[in-house]
């Protein structure tokens, strides 16, 4: 039986191959639980230097968790959407910490739980195949997996924006936003990572790594989020989805119709519980991200629009959502405030 994710050892690297090509790499409870162990086991073992990660195939790094495994959840028993999830989000952390150079070949689509194993790591290489998001809203979910951290981070308001829309991030725009770090081309990646594995470093490990990679990277050109400019995403400043969808109305232009039109799409609950995450994550370590993300996910995995969300686009394919409440004018503070409530003895970490 083949391996959903594959360990091996090439000269200094601890590599990692998620293997699961034919549903674009996404992660089991089992995979996550299995990369947390060798990545305790590669810490304190001074022969690896660095760790690489990397989907198979062609399409994919990862394009995320097992959703419908925890659609399924929902007929088995509410503890395992809360240990799927403590454990998600406590890799995400282990790998933000992580103590040696921590190497994500984001080739592919990059969604979801995809994002919460290559982001958070030290080097975040994109290529010209690359194509990140977090499309969460779209299923009665919210950009989780440190998603909030990230997108409160990106310039000018790009991250409420990506949050709320689930548009997709290629190189360019991954590396504007503070996705990815680098560009190399996915021809490059054989040698590239060959080189890596193999180099005979020395005390400046960070600096080497740099230098390595230096000579494959491109320039992957203008992020189509910059030239999009402050004057369309400064309607993402607003306080409220309702004043971001009024703004976009003034606009007027074929891009704000555009994206009215894919907001309407969206579940109204994870849009307003998304945009109060990302800007209450501003002002949060990684870890406090986590913890709130935490408290979220497990009030979202009580209501409908996730197992709805899911069911419309995943499971059925009806694209037909029926989202409840049915309408932001419908979706009280109370409710949204509910989210963030503290779980006491449940809570994810200590922050």
């Amino acid at each position: 039986m083949t391996e959903d994710i594959i360990f091996s050892r090439e000269g200094v690297a601890g590599r990692v191959l998620l293997n699961r090509p034919k549903v674009l790499n996404v992660l089991t409870h089992e995979m996550i639980l299995k990369l947390q162990a060798q990545l305790n086991l590669w810490a304190p073992d001074d022969s690896v230097k660095l760790i690489i990660i990397e989907g198979v195939g062609e399409k994919a790094f990862c394009a995320g968790g097992d959703i419908r495994a925890l659609y399924n959840s929902r007929l088995k028993n509410e503890e395992f959407c809360a240990s799927f999830f403590a454990d998600e989000y406590r890799l995400n952390m282990g790998i933000k910490s992580y103590p040696k150079p921590y190497i994500s070949i984001m080739d592919g689509i990059v969604m979801g739980g995809g994002v919460g194993v290559s982001v958070p790591g030290s080097f975040r290489i994109a290529t010209e195949r690359t194509r990140c998001a977090m499309p969460e809203t779209g299923i009665g979910l919210f950009p989780d997996v440190g998603g909030t951290y990230f997108l409160s981070r990106a310039p000018h308001y790009s991250g409420i924006y990506l949050g709320l829309t689930g548009d997709r991030m290629n190189a360019a725009d991954a590396i504007y936003t503070g996705f990815a770090d680098k560009s190399v081309s996915y021809d490059c990646l054989p040698e590239l990572t060959s080189l890596l594995c193999n180099h005979d470093y020395g005390p400046n490990l960070v600096e080497e790594i740099n230098t390595l990679i230096k000579p494959y990277e491109f320039d992957p050109g203008p992020a189509a989020l910059k030239t999009l400019g402050k004057h369309n995403l400064d309607v993402f400043s607003e306080d409220s989805v309702e004043q971001i969808i009024t703004g976009l109305e003034a606009l007027g232009s074929d891009w704000s119709t555009q994206t009215l039109t894919t907001l309407r799409q969206k579940s109204p609950t994870s849009l307003k519980v998304t945009l109060k995450a990302i800007n209450r994550a501003r002002d949060l370590t990684f870890n406090a991200c986590m913890a709130q993300e935490y408290r979220i996910v497990l009030q979202i995995m009580k209501g409908n629009d996730i197992y709805e969300g899911t069911r419309a686009l995943i499971i059925e394919k009806d694209g037909q959502p029926e989202w409840q409440p049915t309408s932001l004018e419908y979706v009280s503070t109370s409710l949204v405030d509910r989210h963030f409530q503290s779980l006491g003895e449940m809570e994810l970490c200590e922050v």
